[in-house]
């Protein structure tokens, strides 16, 4: 039988989107938290709650501060802060993050444990 899978793409509200009965997510923040994520999606498939809020929480910076410039500039430049890849250069028409968002992205990083 067929099944239509409900998935979210906003890492902020994901947890809540599984726990009512969702079954993942497209996440964004997983490029630099696969791990994280993979582990809130996991509990939050199984409904524990205690557990979602505790991997959630020092994510919760990093699901809103991802997007402080359009995707996908500041996840790209995450990626390199962290050292997973050696530029954060992206085609034309995009830019690299602006430098005025690079610290509250680099905080969020740090909050997540990343940095």
């Amino acid at each position: 039988r067929d099944e239509l899978l409900l998935l979210s793409g906003d890492d902020g509200t994901t947890d809540e989107f599984v726990i009512q009965g969702g079954h993942g997510c497209i996440s964004v923040t997983a490029n630099v938290a696969p791990s994280a994520m993979h582990q809130l999606m996991m509990a939050a498939l199984k409904k524990d709650i205690d557990e979602v809020k505790r991997i959630n929480a020092p994510l919760a910076n990093l699901h809103q501060d991802e997007f402080i410039e359009a995707n996908p500039i500041p996840i790209k430049w995450a990626v390199k802060r962290i050292g997973q890849i050696d530029c954060s250069y992206l085609r034309p028409p995009l830019d690299e993050l602006a430098p005025e968002f690079q610290g509250t992205v680099e905080s969020a990083l740090r909050d997540a444990g990343l940095i």
